[in-house]
């Protein structure tokens, strides 16, 4: 069947002039961003969480160029928002672009993304871990840092590890090198909560 290109404009024109708008949990974001991306599309997506928050994704002719988060910007930002289950999306053209963030086409953003979403979600099954701390049987000493001790003192054996960071107020890498040093020492082990 042949279409007559006045037909093809139609549908087109109707495709591009479309709103992008609607619910989470109907859509995912990454098929948000694969749409917009291929229709070349130029603006922001915006979603608004339950909660009030909200995160956005910026595009320059298909292409991710900026995002942020409630508590991110750029590439970190991207990884949170594609962990948006439910909300409402919007998305905007005729806005001013803010400087670029995300200097990568979209497909490799959304893969680096992915892979910081994997890591972020080791590290909070991690979190969710609690220390049991092993009384040493024999005679052996080990000598404890400062730091180590200030986290074997919060180690209750029902605390999660992401409650003692918070009691603690230290850096999330930091603490994590910590708790690596006392399972190496065979001071502590984790369990599940």
């Amino acid at each position: 069947m042949i279409f007559n290109s006045l037909y093809i404009k139609e549908v087109f024109w109707y495709i591009f002039s479309m709103k992008l708008k609607g619910e989470l949990g109907i859509i995912e974001v990454s098929s948000l961003i694969q749409t917009i991306n291929q229709l070349r599309k130029t603006g922001k997506l915006e979603i608004l969480l339950p909660n009030g928050d909200k995160g956005e994704i910026f595009f320059d002719n298909g292409e991710i160029i900026h995002a942020h988060s409630p508590d991110n910007v750029g590439l970190e930002a991207l990884a949170e928002i594609l962990l948006f289950k439910e909300g409402e999306f919007n998305f905007k053209e005729n806005i001013v672009l803010p400087a670029p963030s995300i200097r990568m086409d979209t497909d490799r953003a959304i893969i680096e993304a992915i892979s910081m979403v994997d890591e972020t979600q080791s590290i909070k099954d991690i979190l969710s871990k609690v220390i049991e701390i092993k009384f040493q049987s024999d005679d052996s000493k080990v000598s404890l840092n400062k730091e180590e001790l200030v986290i074997l003192m919060k180690s209750d054996g029902k605390k999660t590890l992401g409650e003692i960071l918070s009691e603690t107020g230290m850096d999330k890498v930091k603490f994590l090198k910590i708790i690596d040093q006392l399972l190496k020492k065979g001071i502590i082990t984790l369990r599940k909560e």
